[in-house]
């Protein structure tokens, strides 16, 4: 097969059509509003939900209060003899209780799963004294100290054992706080993270020579010109499949690619229903159930997770967010401070499990390796999963992935490595 081409840079000729692009008018117009009531607590578990009132700003604990909703996915909670914390993905994405149930059931009895609605999102309080939750508190360090106040409350419940996991943003958070209290937990589970924002760079990089390599000698330029899309649009567009399930989307790839009908009309599509309308839905003329989280996603990628400067490639994968710093630093006085954990992961010696898909392009197992390659190898197991785009915890390797930490938080590294070498979808680096 010959090598495939890189993009070549070149403007082309747009059709009368409309270009389709990205812009940060949509995301200002509703970035203030409320959410909508469609976030409800459900009925059958009424007594598993629980409000912990928490400072707003830790760095000024008279600040006003506000309520965090956190879910118990044992009924027996009070009396759970371990407890396992879930830090959502997003940032932002609200109580899962499914998952939770799911988490508990491969755990057992004695265990609790703690799920909770980051600040300013789901049923946690998003209005203090009539305003919207300040940006300037929706943030990776302020959500640390309300995962430590989570802590503290399984230990005053006499907790044994207690797990703090997390899941792509919600890695982020989990990396962040075993710089600083991982003495406080038993066990850190990481999948899908990174200690940096650089890793968009990487990101950016992956991607730019995969999707050359799957369109061969066809140009992203040519492709744009023909759908009337932007450039920066479309390079979006294949990213979110390639993090989906880079396998399963290549059909979908040559139908665009091939420039047929049907291609065009899943191209437009998704720009419809993705670029425009995760905000605001047009037919019902109101707001989405999840502006709230959209506002901590908005906030938190914007001004922590991108990077301050961009590695020296054609098209950006935070083009949808990056656009709108500028806004942000102006309007609503912000600073961008990219995050960087780097440093501090050498004070972390709590046992952990680092794990990502061995096929991730949203956040690449690079990233994974960089977290691994600072902290203690005698307390530090990292996998890859074969095959596997981003987060590895909701693939079908979910069951082993929670034996594993059952494993490794009762019995030695060297026992739970050879569990994972016996694993035939897992690769251990050491």
């Amino acid at each position: 097969m010959s090598k495939p081409k890189k993009y070549i840079h070149s403007k082309h000729q747009i059709s009368n059509a409309e270009l389709i692009t990205l812009s940060s008018d949509f995301f200002f117009k509703n970035l203030l509003c409320e959410k909508k009531t469609e976030i409800n607590q459900i009925s059958k578990y009424k007594l598993q939900y629980e409000y912990l009132t928490l400072p707003t700003n830790w760095n000024n604990p008279k600040s006003e209060n506000l309520s965090m909703r956190i879910f118990h996915s044992n009924k027996h909670y009070e009396d759970a003899k371990n407890v396992f914390i879930y830090v959502n993905q997003g940032p932002g994405s609200i109580i899962d209780e499914a998952l939770g149930n799911k988490i508990l059931k491969e755990l057992g009895r004695d265990w609790d799963v703690i799920l909770f609605d980051q600040r300013g999102c789901g049923l946690s309080q998003y209005k203090l004294s009539g305003e919207l939750l300040d940006f300037n508190l929706m943030t990776i360090d302020q959500t640390v100290e309300d995962i430590c106040a989570i802590v503290c409350l399984a230990k005053s419940r006499k907790a044994e054992k207690i797990v703090l996991a997390g899941c792509s943003a919600g890695a982020f958070v989990t990396t962040k706080f075993s710089t600083k209290y991982s003495d406080t937990v038993d066990l850190l589970y990481i999948d899908g993270g990174a200690a940096s924002s650089d890793f968009i760079n990487l990101t950016n990089q992956v991607c730019i020579n995969k999707i050359s390599e799957i369109l061969n000698s066809i140009t992203i330029e040519k492709l744009a010109a023909f759908y009337s899309i932007s450039e920066d649009l479309l390079f979006h567009y294949f990213v979110v499949q390639l993090c989906v399930d880079p396998m399963a989307k290549l059909p979908v790839w040559k139908l665009i690619v091939q420039k047929t009908l049907e291609g065009k009309n899943i191209l437009h599509n998704y720009c419809k229903e993705n670029i425009f309308s995760s905000i605001y839905d047009d037919n019902n003329n109101q707001l989405n159930k999840f502006i709230t989280s959209y506002r901590l996603k908005t906030i938190m990628t914007c001004m922590e997770i991108i990077p301050s400067e961009r590695s020296n490639t054609l098209y950006d994968f935070a083009a949808p967010n990056r656009i709108l710093i500028s806004k942000l630093k102006t309007e609503f006085k912000l600073k961008q401070k990219p995050f960087n954990f780097i440093d501090g992961l050498i004070k972390n010696h709590t046992k952990t499990i680092i794990t990502n898909g061995m096929e991730d392009y949203l956040i690449p197992f690079e990233a994974s390796k960089k977290i691994y390659n600072q902290m203690s190898k005698k307390n530090t197991l990292l996998l890859g999963f074969k095959k596997k785009a981003h987060v590895a915890l909701h693939t079908e390797n979910f069951g082993f992935i929670i034996r594993l930490i059952k494993n490794f938080l009762n019995d030695t590294r060297k026992s739970t490595k050879e569990m994972a070498l016996n694993y035939n979808n897992a690769v251990n680096f050491d």
